[in-house]
């Protein structure tokens, strides 16, 4: 899972190149702005850290896991970002890529949709957050999403 876990940033990133109009680009930066400043208040005043130890692993994948070691330390926990930033990314994207074909537009979505969740599925299953970590950066996507309409 350390696979999808890094592609977050790589669809940070593409998504500002996806959009297709300024008011998208505007809705997107303004719900990844949110998100982030409300996440830094509580990682402010309700500091959470990761509680299990890490296992690295010994085959492929044993370098990315040490290099998510090294540079995404165990703290600023809850809410998970990676979280509220697939479903911002995900409702930011959705529809971005409108096909004439309809299983164009259906096969972009079931591929973003499959993106994103493995991405929020992927910080559990590589050790980076707990499942409350998950609930909040839920409940942090829905606000921003709620606050931006």
């Amino acid at each position: 899972m350390i696979v999808p876990y890094s592609w977050s940033l790589v669809l940070f990133v593409v998504s500002f190149f996806l959009v297709r109009t300024s008011t998208q680009l505007s809705l997107l930066t303004y719900r990844l702005i949110l998100a982030t400043v409300f996440a830094c208040l509580i990682f402010y005043f309700y500091p959470a850290r990761f509680s299990f130890h890490r296992l690295i692993t010994d085959d492929w994948t044993q370098f990315g896991y040490q290099f998510l070691q090294l540079v995404d330390k165990p703290f600023n926990q809850l809410p998970s970002l990676h979280v509220s930033y697939a479903i911002l990314l995900g409702v930011s994207l959705w529809d971005v890529a409108e096909s004439k074909k309809r299983w164009g537009s259906m096969l972009y979505r079931l591929l973003l949709l499959g993106i994103c969740s493995s991405i929020a599925l992927s910080t559990v299953l590589t050790y980076q957050h707990h499942l409350l970590d998950m609930f909040g950066g839920i409940v942090l996507a829905v606000s921003v999403l709620i606050l931006s309409n």
